[in-house]
């Protein structure tokens, strides 16, 4: 593990437009990494930069190659194909925007984008994969914050299309990736 600080930014207060946030990201959201003085955001630009400069040495990233490319590959398919699924499916179901800005089509539609997503996921993950993401994402991801990132656990675990209570993972369509998330969450 590398030391860091962490800064918890509360959204809600609005601390993301504050002028010396917004130096660090113009966009006025999170995350943001600052790595010996420079300002690095968008989670994508964050991800590969921490596995070039950190991942590499511990075993986490690939070295320059075809591995590599295809490490990126998942890390950019993560945050364009289903984070825009996802963030669809929270829009228009999450109580971070008022009900009447929700269209239950659309929830529909995101929803079953983003459990093909999870298919896709799942058909890629090998029981090395699981073992490794699992480990990852217990050393050093933060399933909790996602969770309370989504609203879901203000209103119940189940609620997450992508969670282990929902019947795409539950009745078995992801089984390699319901096998992670049980191990994750108590």
């Amino acid at each position: 593990s590398v030391p860091c600080d962490r800064v918890r930014v509360d959204l809600k207060k609005g601390e993301t437009n504050t002028r010396e946030f917004l130096r660090l990201n113009p966009n006025g959201k999170v995350p943001v990494l600052v790595h010996d003085g420079t300002s690095i955001w968008e989670s994508a630009a964050i991800t590969l930069y921490l596995g070039e400069i950190f991942g590499v040495a511990k075993g986490l990233y690939p070295e320059p190659g075809p591995e590599r490319g295809e490490a990126m590959r998942w890390v950019v398919w993560a945050n364009v194909t289903l984070g825009d699924a996802f963030g669809r499916w929270v829009r228009n179901t999450s109580d971070w925007v008022p009900a009447e800005q929700h269209n239950a089509k659309a929830a529909a539609a995101a929803e079953s984008d983003v459990r093909n997503c999870l298919r896709i996921l799942d058909q890629a993950l090998t029981a090395d994969d699981r073992e490794r993401l699992t480990q990852f994402l217990k050393d050093y991801g933060d399933l909790g914050n996602t969770l309370d990132y989504t609203g879901s656990s203000r209103r119940g675990y189940s609620q997450w299309p992508a969670a282990a209570g929902t019947p795409g993972v539950v009745n078995g369509d992801v089984p390699r990736l319901a096998s992670v998330i049980v191990m994750l969450v108590p």
